[in-house]
C-alpha cells in the first residue's frame, strides 16, 4: 500500500533528458571554474619565485657607502653606513611602482657604538640630500644602548612587517612576513647616492638629548 504522505517525484523521460544534461553542463562549468582557479594559483606562484630569485639577486649584489656626518664628540659613533642600489626596472619588478630615477637606493644598514658613559633609549637616523634639500629618516625608541654597546639600523626598519597567511590542500594554515625588499618605503627617494650624508640624534635614559652641532637643538 502506498504511503499517502512519502513524497513521490515523478519524471518524463524527456524530463530525465532535461535532468541530466544540466547536470552535465553544471559539472563541465565547474571544471572550467576549478582549472582557471589553479592556473591563476600557478601563476601567482611563479611571480612569487620571479620575485624572491630578484630578491635573492640584490641581497647578492655589491654594497655601496654613504658619507658620515656626525661630530667628534658624538655620544653614539657611527661605524660604517652601507646601501643597495638597483634599476629603475627592478624596483618596478619589486614593489609594481614606475620610477623617474635610472636608479633606486635602498634605505642605510648604519652600525654605532655608544661611546657616551650613559644609556641611549631613543635614536634617530636622518639622510639627507643637500642638493635637493630633502631628507628621510626613522626613530627607534624604547632602546636600552648600554654604555660600551654596539647598534644596528637594517633597511628593514624602515618598513611596517607585512604578514601573510595561505592555506595548504588539507586546510593547515602557515604564516609568512612579506620580503621588507618589497615595500616602496625599503627604498630612498633620492637620485644620486654620492650626495647623500648620514646623522643620528639621541636621547638618553635621563631625559637629555643630543645632536650634531649643525643641527637644531644644540648638544646635549
Amino acid at each position: 500500500m502506498t504511503n499517502p504522505y512519502e513524497p513521490r517525484f515523478l519524471l518524463s523521460r524527456k524530463g530525465r533528458y532535461i535532468t541530466i544534461i544540466a547536470m552535465v553542463s553544471l559539472l563541465a562549468l565547474m571544471g572550467v571554474a576549478v582549472g582557471r582557479t589553479i592556473r591563476a594559483k600557478m601563476q601567482s606562484a611563479s611571480a612569487i619565485a620571479k620575485k624572491d630569485a630578484l630578491v635573492e639577486r640584490i641581497e647578492a649584489s655589491p654594497d655601496f657607502s654613504l658619507r658620515i656626518q656626525q661630530d667628534e664628540d658624538a655620544p653614539l659613533r657611527i661605524l660604517e653606513v652601507k646601501v643597495k642600489e638597483i634599476s629603475a626596472a627592478d624596483y618596478e619588478k619589486l614593489t609594481s611602482i614606475k620610477s623617474d630615477h635610472a636608479s633606486i637606493i635602498s634605505a642605510p644598514e648604519v652600525r654605532m657604538v655608544n661611546m657616551s658613559d650613559k644609556t641611549i633609549c631613543r635614536v634617530m637616523l636622518f639622510v639627507n640630500d643637500a642638493t635637493a634639500n630633502r631628507s628621510a629618516g626613522i626613530m627607534r625608541h624604547e632602546l636600552s644602548i648600554s654604555p660600551g654597546a654596539a647598534f644596528t639600523i637594517v633597511p628593514g626598519d624602515f618598513v611596517k612587517p607585512e604578514y601573510r597567511s595561505a592555506a595548504d590542500g588539507n586546510g593547515a594554515t602557515s604564516s609568512s612576513v612579506r620580503a621588507p625588499m618589497k615595500d616602496k618605503n625599503f627604498w630612498l627617494p633620492f637620485a644620486d647616492k654620492s650626495q647623500l650624508k648620514v646623522r643620528v640624534a639621541v636621547e638618553f635614559q635621563d631625559g637629555t638629548k643630543w645632536f650634531n652641532r649643525d643641527q637644531t637643538g644644540g648638544g646635549q
